[in-house]
């Protein structure tokens, strides 16, 4: 059954695309003008790039409060006094 069906449907599926001949130039135009304007992919290009900025300003200030610091954040934590869980 297949070699009878795939053939059939290649063949429509041809003369569908065959006759998008004319409208290929309308259709390219149109993908060109969305690339060029950029469409909802820009806008989250432009979200991730301010999320991204946002992120290195936040790293670069915890570096800066790390190595401003007396290092409290390097050193372990004190031991709790003896059988207790608080001071």
């Amino acid at each position: 059954m297949r070699e009878r069906v795939y053939p059939a449907v290649l063949e429509a599926v041809v003369n569908e695309v065959l006759t998008l001949d004319g409208v290929r130039e309308a259709v390219l135009a149109r993908v060109k003008e969305l690339h060029e304007k950029g469409g909802a992919v820009a806008a989250e290009l432009k979200k991730l790039d301010k999320e991204e900025k946002r992120l290195l300003a936040e790293i670069e200030r915890l570096s800066a409060a790390v190595e401003s610091g007396d290092g409290a954040l390097a050193r372990s934590p004190p031991e709790w006094p003896s059988g207790s869980r608080s001071w």
